[in-house]
């Protein structure tokens, strides 16, 4: 869902006809929208949920909803975890590409 292509919208024919630079045509994440979750707030509504479950699991009285319940518990917790990591993974790419470009900054100004 969110792996759709984002441009500005263009203003005019003259903003339409100028070329675009490389962010501008990226793929990826959509930007932060306001009154939208952030992915932080989406993770933690699914440790919650999966806290939920699992309590109603523990106070079940018939064991296969009490299954059915667990199930849940822990797919909501699987995906509060894939949501962290992705997260990190992400944090950690971000930093290391500011890393490389600074990186190669430096090295331009050494050669002049």
């Amino acid at each position: 869902m969110h792996a759709v292509e984002f441009r500005t919208p263009a203003t005019c024919a003259q903003c339409d006809s100028a070329p675009r630079s490389v962010e501008e045509n990226a793929t990826g994440d959509l930007p932060y929208i306001p009154g939208l979750p952030t992915p932080i707030e989406d993770e933690r509504a699914f440790r919650g949920m999966s806290s939920q479950f699992l309590e109603s699991a523990n106070l079940a009285d018939v064991a296969t909803v009490a299954v059915k319940y667990a199930e849940l518990g822990l797919r909501a917790l699987s995906i509060a975890a894939a949501m962290g990591e992705r997260r990190i993974s992400d944090w950690n790419d971000e930093k290391r590409q500011n890393e490389a470009l600074s990186v190669g900054g430096k090295s331009r100004a050494k050669r002049k």
